[in-house]
């Protein structure tokens, strides 16, 4: 398995994680790139801090997953969240062999 922090939305890794704020808020980029992918909706007006999404892309040349962590409120977050965030990840994995490569933001 590889783990990269290449920029996020030009990619070539088979899942990347898109931050989020517990408001729905993020980087335009990573806006943009799921307004362009139609999966936009799928950010929450609302979450919890540690929650993730899993996102299946059907319309990318490279990456098929797309991991939405809740990684911050008013630009505050902590270990015990990354912590949850990456066990999800964990799972995830675990359910998708084929994965062979990770682009993630550095989260924290």
């Amino acid at each position: 398995m590889k783990i990269s922090s290449e920029n996020i939305c030009t990619s070539t890794s088979d899942l990347i994680v898109i931050p989020y704020s517990v408001d729905g808020f993020m980087r335009i980029d990573f806006e943009n790139l799921l307004k362009e992918l139609n999966l936009y909706a799928y950010v929450p007006a609302r979450s919890s801090l540690g929650s993730t999404i899993h996102l299946v892309v059907t319309e990318h040349k490279f990456f098929k997953n797309i991991v939405l962590a809740c990684t911050n409120e008013n630009n505050h977050s902590g270990y015990s969240y990354v912590r949850r965030i990456v066990l999800s990840i964990g799972q995830i994995i675990k359910h998708l062999p084929e994965l062979h490569s990770i682009g993630v933001p550095i989260l924290g």
